[in-house]
């Protein structure tokens, strides 16, 4: 597999390009006078750790995910700034570029149509939201037949000392 470098015959920087609509986009750029060519460009997500208190986890994402072309002109009149990637996360860009290449080389990109359905969560949030429902008192005529489906207790039958 070709590292990113290898896509391009003059790279000239890893840079973070700021659009006027104000996305963002991490690549390797070069200079093509009226725009800028950027390979392998990615979006960068910094999210603090839910694991990790303090930490931060970095994660790239295909710019255009949907396309097997490594390369994205972009025309100047449309970017805000540009600056360079600070080195920290060179090696984290790379990584992301060199397992993305290789799904979309070998057409393995990890893509499903649907999302399971987490039923017991589903059952779950369906209950909460029909005693929210029956403590509000709007709906005691739709909901009586309902709560029996769901095995929610009727409060209303409740006797409150």
């Amino acid at each position: 597999m070709a590292s990113p470098k290898d896509l391009i015959k003059t790279p000239e920087k890893y840079q973070v390009v700021k659009l006027k609509n104000g996305l963002e986009i991490v690549g390797m750029t070069v200079d093509k006078g009226d725009s800028i060519d950027v390979t392998l460009p990615m979006h960068c997500s910094l999210l603090p750790s839910k694991f990790q208190a303090g930490h931060t986890v970095c994660q790239f994402y295909p710019y255009i995910p949907m396309t097997d072309e490594p390369v994205v002109s972009i025309e100047k009149d449309t970017i805000m700034a540009t600056v360079s990637l600070a080195k920290q996360y060179i090696p984290m860009y790379d990584q992301a570029c060199v397992r993305w290449s290789n799904w979309v080389e070998t057409e393995t990109i990890p893509v499903i149509d649907k999302e399971p359905i987490d039923k017991g969560n589903l059952q779950e949030r369906i209950t909460s939201l029909m005693e929210e429902m029956q403590a509000s008192g709007e709906y005691d005529d739709l909901l009586d037949e309902e709560f029996d489906d769901f095995g929610v207790e009727d409060l209303s039958k409740k006797t409150i000392h």
